[in-house]
């Protein structure tokens, strides 16, 4: 456990009188997921409390060649940011002003959903010095062309973060439900949309898979959302879906890509602590594509780690 306060930077937080009130909270928070979240914070080299976080992440330097504000949406609340100091990996969380004034106030409507999201955050750094461990060259350069690693990334990192944050806030499971009904409702017309936009050409090719990884992707995110706390309290998943989840198990092609989504996830967490090579998502990948593919008919031609090739599949 990290006995040296963690650095904090709070130069955007518009309330000078609650700065220290807010400090000694945020301190408290990081001491507590060590203590009792059991969580490392070792490569967390500090936090950011910002007013606009696209802004924030489009400014920062993290040591390296990305745009880090590029992926950034309106439901994000918090991010960790991978970072590269003198050939060392670390992380770096930006949380935004509005969430920070509903941690600091217990009476807050979103108090604890706020006090969640920073610890989820935190979650993530904790995951990040295990694979940090394992897999040191692959942190900031993955053997994967650039849709299949997010993909990867959405979908492991969630269900690691939301498994490691469970137990700080168990009732997040409703926002999670309700994160899943939406992308379900998303699907509706997710092959007709992706259909629309392919053709046999290299920017028709790249219309379809821009279409079609913006309906299967919120799927992907929220559905390892509500695995990870499932199993981080160890409730059972069918338990605790949306009631549109049916609409998914009304297609075999679906429900199966989707059990095998979970199987490899759980099988993953289970090795967590013996990984040695990127192989180790082997499983994982495929299983993923086949859901972008029941969903959207996308077919994602892989090789080698790479996207060779965007197909169609029609019926």
């Amino acid at each position: 456990m990290s006995r040296e306060p963690i650095p904090l930077h709070l130069a955007e937080w518009p309330y000078p009188h609650q700065k220290d009130a807010l400090s000694a909270r945020l301190q408290m928070l990081l001491q507590s997921v060590q203590e009792e979240g059991d969580f490392s914070l070792a490569r967390l080299e500090g936090v950011t409390v910002t007013e606009n976080l696209t802004t924030a992440l489009g400014a920062f330097d993290a040591g390296y060649e990305s745009d880090h504000s590029a992926a950034m949406r309106e439901t994000v609340v918090g991010r960790m940011i991978t970072t590269l100091r003198g050939g060392a990996i670390g992380g770096h969380i930006f949380f935004p002003v509005d969430a920070a004034l509903q941690i600091l106030d217990r009476e807050a409507p979103l108090h604890h959903t706020s006090t969640y999201m920073f610890v989820h955050e935190c979650a993530h750094v904790h995951d990040l010095e295990q694979r940090a461990v394992a897999l040191p060259g692959e942190i900031l350069h993955q053997p994967l062309s650039r849709p299949l690693a997010l993909c990867l990334q959405i979908s492991w990192n969630e269900y690691a973060a939301c498994r490691l944050a469970a137990y700080s806030y168990p009732d997040q499971v409703h926002d999670l439900k309700a994160c899943l009904r939406q992308a379900i409702v998303g699907l509706a017309d997710a092959r007709l949309r992706t259909k629309d936009a392919f053709a046999p050409t290299e920017q028709g090719r790249q219309n379809a898979l821009t279409v079609g990884l913006n309906a299967a992707l919120p799927l992907l995110q929220s559905f390892s959302y509500l695995l990870g706390h499932c199993r981080g309290l160890h409730w059972p998943l069918l338990q605790n879906v949306p009631e549109n989840y049916r609409l998914l198990e009304q297609s075999p092609e679906i429900a199966e890509a989707l059990r095998s989504v979970e199987q490899e996830l759980d099988t993953l967490w289970a090795g967590y602590g013996a990984w040695s090579t990127f192989q180790v998502f082997d499983g994982l990948i495929p299983a993923i594509c086949d859901v972008v593919r029941a969903t959207t008919g996308l077919v994602l031609k892989r090789g080698e780690g790479q996207l060779m090739g965007v197909g169609l599949c029609i019926r």
